[in-house]
């Protein structure tokens, strides 16, 4: 069977190589969306947390969040996300 990770790994990956964090990725949210930091630390956090988890906790608008902060299309990140989901859970990691 194969293992599909969530899309927290890939984004990591991404902050790792551009040596930012999640609160750094926040900041940028919130400068190029007009969102406060606080409710796109929350979302984040949120998601970070609990997503790889729970298949409920969904990125929705966050992979519009995503495309702006990296410069890559936000239909990446949705289809990482429908990866995620399309394998049974006892493959998915996180």
């Amino acid at each position: 069977m194969v293992s599909i990770p969530h899309p927290t790994s890939f984004l990591m990956d991404e902050m790792i190589s551009r040596k930012m964090s999640r609160d750094d990725l926040a900041k940028i949210v919130s400068e190029k969306t007009g969102e406060s930091y606080g409710l796109a630390k929350l979302a984040l956090d949120l998601y970070w947390t609990v997503g790889p988890f729970d298949p409920s906790c969904r990125m929705g608008e966050l992979a519009e969040w995503f495309s702006l902060a990296f410069g890559i299309s936000k239909d990446y990140f949705l289809n990482l996300e429908k990866m995620w989901m399309s394998v049974p859970q006892e493959t998915r990691h996180d």
